[in-house]
């Protein structure tokens, strides 16, 4: 799905018909009742390097 800066919060990412396309690998990380705890990395092709984001 493509992202791109949310429209009202610039230091955030949303989904977006006007963004670039992006690729979003996860693991889970731990199961709990009601939430699932994720290691999530986004491929956006800019550069080669690795960014994690913790949810």
């Amino acid at each position: 799905m493509p992202i791109a800066r949310d429209t009202k919060d610039r230091k955030k990412m949303a989904v977006s018909k006007k963004g670039k396309e992006a690729i979003t690998h996860f693991k889970v990380l731990k199961r709990y009742e009601g939430f699932t705890y994720l290691e999530i990395k986004i491929d956006t092709r800019k550069n080669s390097s690795n960014k994690s984001a913790y949810v």
